[in-house]
């Protein structure tokens, strides 16, 4: 692997990294349980949205993906919008 390559590589992992610790829900939960003593359901139904977990969720997937020895994709399956609910992933 060239010295280019093994950069691109580890941008990649830094990033995932970054997508998995610092997301939008993680934050507004932690408000929300300060705030009100425990994550209120309305809270739960709008951070479900694939507005906020997409990223999160595509970061999850490529780590997986590159640690995994074998084939996961039974495990990750495949994200795909939700046509019954829009802005949610199934």
């Amino acid at each position: 692997m060239s010295m280019k390559s093994q950069i691109a590589a580890l941008e990649k992992a830094v990033q995932a990294l970054f997508d998995l610790t610092h997301d939008e829900v993680t934050s507004l939960i932690v408000s929300a349980v300060n705030t009100y003593g425990k994550t209120p359901d309305w809270l739960l139904t709008y951070v479900s949205t694939a507005k906020f977990a997409s990223k999160a969720i595509s970061a999850a997937i490529n780590v997986l993906t590159a640690c995994c020895a074998s084939d996961c994709s039974e495990l990750i399956r495949e994200l795909v919008p939700s046509k019954a609910r829009p802005g949610s992933l199934v």
